[in-house]
C-alpha cells in the first residue's frame, strides 16, 4: 500500500491510497482518494475485501460446477462415484 498526500489536488481528494495485491491470476489494484486519510484507507480496504471475496466466490463456483458436471456424466454413463 502507498499513502499519498497531494496538496495540489482539491481538498476533497487530498489524500490517496494505492494498493497492489499480487495473487494467482490477475493482480488486484485499488486506488482511492478522500479528504481524510483514514477514510481513504477504510474505503480502500473495503474495496480490496470486496474484490477478494468476488474472486474467491468465482473460484468456489467453478469448482462446484466442475464437480456437478462430473456427477452428471457419471450418472449418464451408469458409472457411480
Amino acid at each position: 500500500m502507498v499513502l499519498v498526500h497531494d496538496e495540489t489536488k482539491s481538498p476533497s481528494k487530498a489524500f490517496g491510497v494505492k494498493a497492489h495485491l499480487a495473487v494467482p491470476g490477475p493482480d488486484i489494484h485499488i486506488e482511492e482518494h478522500h479528504r481524510d486519510l483514514y477514510a481513504a484507507v477504510d474505503i480502500a480496504v473495503e474495496k480490496l475485501a470486496g474484490q477478494l471475496r468476488k474472486r474467491k466466490t468465482k473460484i468456489v463456483d467453478q469448482r462446484h460446477r466442475k464437480a456437478q458436471r462430473v456427477k452428471e456424466k457419471a450418472k449418464r454413463t451408469g458409472k457411480g462415484l
